[in-house]
Order: C-alpha cells, then sequence, then structure tokens
C-alpha cells in the first residue's frame, strides 16, 4: 500500500520493531447482526485497507490533508472514490515546521513541539493520561474502533442498510482496523520521561498504536476555521439527533464542539471523532446530556456567529434537532434553548431502543476488559456528575415563547447573544 507522505512504520529502523495489525473489521463481523454477502462486502474492504493503520506521516507536505494526530488518505475502491482517516499517524504541521527549522527527522510527527514538549495535555492533573502529539494510545484506538462499530451497525438496523454501498452513499463511517507500534511505545517512552511527573508511569500506558476509519469528508465544521463554509448547522445538528436517536450516545460534554462533525450534508450521522461518545447512560442522565451537549455547541455558534446567519442559523439548527416539528423561527430567539432542547429529548421515542450491545468476546477482542470498564465507569460517573451539577434536570420542558413585536425579536436577538457570550466565558 502507498499512502503519500508516509512510510509504512515497520519500514522505519528505530521504531519499526514490533509493529502490527491488531484487529480489522473482518475479525469482528461474525459478532454483527449482518448476511453473508453484506459481511463478504465488508471483509473485502477491510482486507484491502488494513495496513493503512501502519502508515505515518514522515514527509512534510503542505499539500497534505491532516487534522489533528490524524491523517486523510484518498482511495478508489472499486469506482467509488472514498477517504481514509487513520489516527495516531503524527502530526504533519510538526513535520513541516522541523522542515522549515531544517531538521530531518520522520519521526518529527510525534515531537517535539516548538516548546520542545512532547506532551500537550497537563501534566499536573489526574483526569487522563497526558497524550503524545503525533500519537493515539491502544485502548484509544480500540474505543474508537469500537464505538464506530457501535454507530454503524445501529444505523443499518434503523434504516435497513444491508450493503456497502448503502454505507458509502449515506455517509456512514466505517471502521477498518487498528494497529499496535510497539516500538514506537518504546521510543516515546524515553523521550517523555523529563515530562512525566510522579504521578504518571509510562509503563501504564496501554500502548501505541493507530486506527483506520472510512469518513465521509476531509471536511471538519469547525466553527473557528470556516468561515468561508456554508451551512454549518446541517451536518452538526444531523448527527447529534441520528446519534441519539440511532444509539442512544451522545457527546462527552467537554468533545460537544464544532471540531467534532463533518462537513459533509449528505451523511446521515456526520460524526468526526468516536472515542469521545458516551453510551450506556441511565434515561434521565442521557436525556441531560443530550440537551447540555447540543446547547454547548448552539452556544458555540451563537459565540462565532450570532443568531441568524448562512454559516450557523441558530433557529435552523434547531429545527433540524427537532425534525422539523417547528416552522416559524423566531421563538428560537430566547433565551431558553435549554427549555426546548428539553422538550426535544423527551418527545424522541426510545433513543437507541434496538441499538447494537457487543458481546464480551468482541470487546475482549480488542480491549483488555478490566481497562475498557474502568474508561467507561470513569467517563459514566463524570456524566452523572457533570448533569447532576448542572441542574439541567430540573429545566422545564417547554417551548419558548414568541417575543410580542419585531422590536422585541431584535431586542431578544442581542440580549440572547449578549447573555450566551457571557455564559461560554465562564
Amino acid at each position: 500500500m502507498i499512502i503519500p507522505y508516509c512510510t509504512d512504520i515497520r519500514k522505519i529502523e528505530a521504531v519499526g520493531k514490533d509493529s502490527y495489525i491488531n484487529i480489522t473489521l473482518a475479525d469482528v463481523l461474525d459478532f454483527l447482526p449482518f448476511d453473508d454477502v453484506f459481511k463478504h462486502e465488508l471483509t473485502e474492504l477491510s482486507e484491502a485497507y488494513a495496513e493503512a493503520s501502519l502508515h505515518v506521516f514522515t514527509e512534510a507536505s503542505e499539500d497534505a490533508k491532516f487534522e489533528g494526530r490524524g491523517r486523510y488518505s484518498n482511495h478508489n475502491y472499486r469506482s467509488k472514490p472514498i477517504i481514509l482517516y487513520t489516527k495516531g499517524a503524527g502530526n504533519m504541521p510538526n513535520l513541516i515546521r522541523a522542515a522549515e527549522e531544517g531538521i530531518s527527522d520522520p519521526l518529527y510527527g510525534f515531537g517535539p513541539n516548538n516548546g520542545g514538549e512532547y506532551f500537550f495535555d497537563e501534566i499536573s492533573s489526574s483526569w487522563h493520561f497526558p497524550r503524545v502529539l503525533g500519537a493515539e494510545y491502544s485502548s484509544g484506538a480500540a474505543i474508537e474502533f469500537l464505538n464506530a462499530l457501535r454507530v454503524m451497525v445501529d444505523l443499518c438496523n434503523r434504516h435497513s442498510f444491508t450493503s456497502l454501498s448503502d454505507l458509502i452513499n449515506n455517509g456512514v463511517t466505517i471502521p477498518i482496523s487498528t494497529a499496535t507500534f510497539g516500538g514506537l511505545k518504546d521510543y516515546l517512552g524515553m523521550k517523555v520521561q523529563d515530562e512525566l511527573s510522579s504521578i504518571w508511569d509510562w509503563e501504564d500506558v496501554s500502548g501505541v498504536g493507530a486506527v483506520t476509519l472510512l469518513v465521509p469528508s476531509t471536511e471538519r465544521t469547525d466553527f473557528q476555521r470556516n468561515d468561508d463554509s456554508y451551512s454549518l448547522h446541517i451536518p452538526i445538528a444531523k448527527a447529534i439527533r441520528e446519534l441519539y436517536e440511532a444509539s442512544g450516545a451522545v457527546f462527552s460534554i467537554d468533545s460537544a464542539h464544532s471540531q467534532n462533525f463533518y462537513n459533509a450534508p449528505y451523511s446521515i450521522c456526520p460524526i468526526s471523532d468516536f472515542s469521545d461518545l458516551v453510551f450506556d447512560l441511565d434515561p434521565e442522565t442521557r436525556m441531560g446530556l443530550f440537551v447540555l451537549a447540543a446547547d454547548r455547541i448552539h452556544e458555540e455558534g451563537l459565540i462565532k456567529y450570532g443568531t441568524d446567519c448562512e454559516i450557523f442559523s441558530s433557529a435552523e439548527y434547531l429545527r433540524i434537532i427537532s425534525c422539523g416539528e417547528f416552522e416559524d423561527k423566531y421563538f428560537f430567539f430566547s433565551r431558553e434553548s435549554e427549555y426546548l432542547l428539553r422538550y426535544i429529548a423527551e418527545k424522541i421515542d426510545s433513543p437507541g431502543k434496538d441499538r447494537f450491545v457487543p458481546p464480551d468476546e468482541l470487546m475482549s477482542m480488542l480491549i483488555d476488559p478490566e481497562l475498557y470498564e474502568a474508561i467507561e465507569a470513569k467517563i459514566i460517573w463524570d456524566t452523572f456528575e457533570h448533569v447532576n451539577q448542572s441542574g439541567i434536570l430540573n429545566v422545564k420542558a417547554k417551548i419558548p415563547e414568541m417575543p410580542a413585536d419585531g422590536n422585541s425579536i431584535e431586542n431578544q436577538q442581542n440580549d440572547w447573544v449578549a447573555y450566551m457570550f457571557d455564559s461560554f466565558k465562564s
């Protein structure tokens, strides 16, 4: 397999040892409720592109498509254009900076940054193990694969998809493979020693690797970088609603922001980060997180674009989440967006009622069960605490009243933006 600006990590002497494909979609298909023809199609797809997870950025290029520690690559599969995203493939901006400074090192995609640091998280916190620039931990890759798999199966069940073409044509993300980079873990372990605090031990890291997904776009809806794009509210709102209805899942509150969606309006669920989804919450906590996460993104759009703009329309965002139940946009210009989102959440009929629950055997193939249970327990407990402390469960479910006249509409819009801006800052 040839991927531009990349090298198969097994061919890099310093870190290539003990690198291998850990699991592919083909390995788990026996656990999925698909017919043999559909499974055969998915098997051939995953076998064709599994080794993408072993390719990491080694050549600096402004033309490469990337996002954070991920890489996009374009392919043509049986006359269909497809896009692969590999997370854990290195950081291209860091490689570009190194090239500009005359540094020739194919591993510079994994640090250090321009401050000389390998970690890009606060290392003083015990919240989670600090992440390394350009790298993905094996546990994160496994959870990304698992969550994408869960959502893919749920979307197939919900929409009666029975073929690979159904998935690609509707922009459904497909997990392809995960890989483990044993030599890279050893290499990074030596590099990060000086940055580790006493609360962290590098040997506790589950491993370093990558995950590859077939995705609907190379472009995110990130409000901070998409001033020339239009109608960003469409893919975001569709994804939030579809994810909730199909899988009963919601973004964790810290990950509820515009970067985590693809600018792919044709996709029925354009999620771009599956590692930060929360599943298996009790109904009330799930509803509370849905309201908080959807409203947080709503506020982000208001701060950036105001109340009604082609790029992000507050009214259209809320209307899409409500599946078009409301016609008049003006009642959306209210500080009471949480009331409306609570109303919408309560009207959604049994979110995730037919959702796919991965069996224990499948889970064990992807990640150590005890490690997974510990991670999930932490995420669910933190969500429970956040939802309860927010007071969102006490918010009344209702449709905000319309203002009496046009002047009050304008005033209410201005007041709302000011209110949201103050709330977002705090």
